[in-house]
């Protein structure tokens, strides 16, 4: 039987055969890669089964939502590690799956559940937050978040029938890498990217008033977040309206 550290050398191995460069990764996961391979080094000698990890992660997403809701600095604080650790988890049932060969239809569908469940939670939270520091116009932060949260589901279902119906224009996937920039700029749509890293500068906002307003940030990406999904709706409608 392998040992633990046997384990987590694999799980290593498999994530540097996959992600060879930062610019191929997504920001959140090299975020949270370098403590997944010992949690699903954990889960795999406890023969815990990656659907149970998805699991796991939906009440993550769900706790941490509901913590960074109420307005104490500590739940905000502990409410973002549970982000963190929802987003670990995410990584975790993929990494325990490709090491114990453990691959199913129902544990696809199962990730794309929890993302749809703890995504508008999160989204929520996110929301209160901004009422709770009653700095900003409540009636432009509704506008703001419904519009976030409503393009990200489009967004997780553009990716859902691409899955079905095959990959949207497969062979310029294969593209050189990115530049830095581009790289950047790209990862900003990536809803896990917006949690783990943009409600870091909401913290800063409401418990240290910065002189940067970070609604003003949020306006920004929210209005380029609407302009990709949107070119991405148009693009697959034109693509598959064929069929």
């Amino acid at each position: 039987m392998k040992s633990y550290i046997d384990i987590v050398n694999e799980i290593k191995g498999l994530s540097k055969s996959r992600i060879t460069n930062i610019r191929k990764g997504m920001l959140a996961g090299h975020m949270c890669r370098p403590l997944s391979p010992y949690l699903s080094a954990v889960f795999i000698k406890k023969e815990i089964r990656p659907n149970t990890v998805t699991l796991m992660m939906m009440g993550w997403g769900i706790l941490g939502s509901i913590l960074f809701a109420i307005p104490n600095v500590w739940c905000k604080i502990v409410g973002y590690i549970c982000f963190y650790l929802w987003f670990t988890m995410d990584l975790c049932d993929g990494e325990v799956a490709r090491v114990t060969k453990r691959f199913s239809k129902y544990g696809k569908e199962m990730d794309y559940m929890a993302h749809l469940i703890c995504h508008p939670l999160m989204n929520i939270a996110m929301w209160i937050t901004y009422l709770q520091a009653d700095k900003y116009d409540v009636t432009m932060l509704a506008c703001i978040f419904i519009t976030i949260i409503s393009v990200e589901l489009v967004m997780r279902n553009l990716i859902s029938f691409d899955s079905y119906l095959g990959n949207l224009n497969q062979s310029n996937m294969q593209q050189l890498l990115p530049n830095y920039c581009r790289y950047l700029i790209n990862q900003s749509i990536l809803y896990p990217n917006f949690i783990l890293i943009f409600t870091l500068f909401v913290l800063g906002d409401y418990f240290y008033n910065f002189t940067f307003h970070t609604i003003y940030f949020l306006f920004l990406w929210t209005f380029y977040f609407l302009l990709v999904g949107l070119k991405a709706f148009f693009v697959r409608l034109a693509y598959y309206y064929k069929y």
